[in-house]
């Protein structure tokens, strides 16, 4: 088992040599490394990872305040600590509100106190990362759930998913976007309330069909519902309220009938707003030249310099799926279809009904649903799959 890695911050040698002597006998399980600035200290960080640091209040250049920021910002999380002979409440106020600090301790400290605490923030961090890795396993496994839910149910309203979420990671790469994941995560489940409704009407919403009062109105709700369904994931809060607000406009009209407009509106459901409608215009006979023409004419529907900068960017769908098509991909007959191979074209059976949307990787629950459908319908052959590498498995 590895060790769990203390830092020491303090511009006192004589100090720094006195927690090495205090401490000397909890080297085999402590790796302690020690600092004489902060500026030290975070170059230490950046080479590897602590689970707790401690640091001095008083030190030049850089106090222990602002070391500690820092340590935040960098590495969250790292439990810290304070060791300091200022004792005022205002000095203590400060480490804990501005440095985020776990622990406060005043100088000089006795050996079984300073062991006590440092025993506490290892723990705090274990908690911390332990907490993490479930948070993060919970939430992976829920959006692989909820995607796979989507493309079973909707294959059709999944393939525009499955390119709102490539064109939401180039925006977000070429903007430098924070929170990329989020916005990337919100884009593939942004229609994630149409597994709630039957086929025949999801199938008309998508093709734009006239639909009945009762009809537009289920539609309309479906950001809410999405939304619903999102907001109960840990992590995902942020994600869910982009989804909730993807059909508003910039001027505060539109779904849901609030007062937020404006930069109030989260970031992602603005892009998504213009790139759902880029998409829709994109599949009309309009020119490139009439489509950004008709889109700069809708006042008020758009954030105007966010509009600016996603023009140059955008890829239609039609071409997207044209480029799916070329030399990277490779046709064959369906007995040869093999689990983990991405799919470059829609499955589809001799009815013409979408069994699994392109840009899917076969799962077993992709696998059983063409099989079921190909004993049932027939499947269109061949299947367009992505090509592999040489020497790559099609399963990893």
């Amino acid at each position: 088992m590895a060790k769990q890695r203390i830092l020491f911050v303090d511009d006192e040698p004589d100090l720094l040599e006195g927690v090495q002597r205090m401490l000397f006998r909890e080297r085999k399980r402590w790796d302690m490394h020690f600092a004489q600035s902060g500026d030290e200290g975070l170059r230490a960080m950046a080479k590897q990872p602590y689970d707790v640091v401690v640091a001095d209040m008083r030190m030049p250049q850089m106090d222990g305040v602002q070391f500690l920021q820092q340590v935040s910002e960098k590495a969250r999380d790292t439990v810290r600590m304070m060791l300091t002979g200022n004792t005022d409440q205002e000095t203590a106020m400060k480490a804990v509100n501005d440095g985020n600090v776990f622990r406060f301790m005043t100088k000089p400290v006795e050996r079984e106190t300073l062991i006590h605490m440092l025993e506490a923030g290892i723990e705090q961090h274990r908690l911390i990362t332990a907490e993490k890795e479930l948070l993060t396993g919970t939430l992976a496994g829920s959006v692989r759930m909820l995607t796979e839910i989507l493309s079973v149910s909707s294959p059709d309203s999944f393939g525009h998913t499955i390119w709102l979420r490539d064109q939401m990671r180039g925006i977000s790469s070429s903007l430098k976007l924070r929170n990329a994941w989020e916005l990337v995560i919100a884009a593939t489940l942004s229609r994630v309330g149409y597994t709630t409704l039957p086929s025949e009407l999801v199938k008309k919403a998508i093709d734009q069909h006239e639909l009945s009062k009762e009809e537009r109105e289920i539609i309309t709700r479906l950001p809410k519902i999405s939304h619903d369904i999102l907001r109960h994931i840990p992590r995902l809060e942020g994600a869910a309220k982009i989804v909730l607000y993807q059909e508003k406009n910039f001027d505060g009209s539109g779904f849901p009938d609030d007062a937020v407009a404006e930069a109030d509106i989260p970031l992602g459901a603005r892009i998504i707003r213009i790139l759902n409608d880029l998409a829709h215009l994109s599949k009309t006979e309009l020119s490139k030249y009439k489509l950004t023409k008709v889109i700069k004419e809708r006042r008020g529907w758009y954030d105007p310099n966010l509009l600016d900068q996603l023009l140059p960017l955008f890829v239609s769908p039609n071409a997207a799926e044209l480029a799916g098509s070329a030399e990277n991909s490779e046709g064959i007959p369906l007995r040869k279809l093999r689990m983990g191979d991405k799919l470059v074209g829609n499955i589809v059976a001799l009815d013409g009904q979408i069994i699994v949307a392109a840009g899917n990787r076969i799962s077993p629950t992709f696998m059983q649903k063409i099989e079921v459908s190909a004993s049932l319908k027939g499947i269109k052959e061949p299947i367009f799959i992505e090509k592999m590498l040489d020497g790559e498995n099609s399963s990893a």
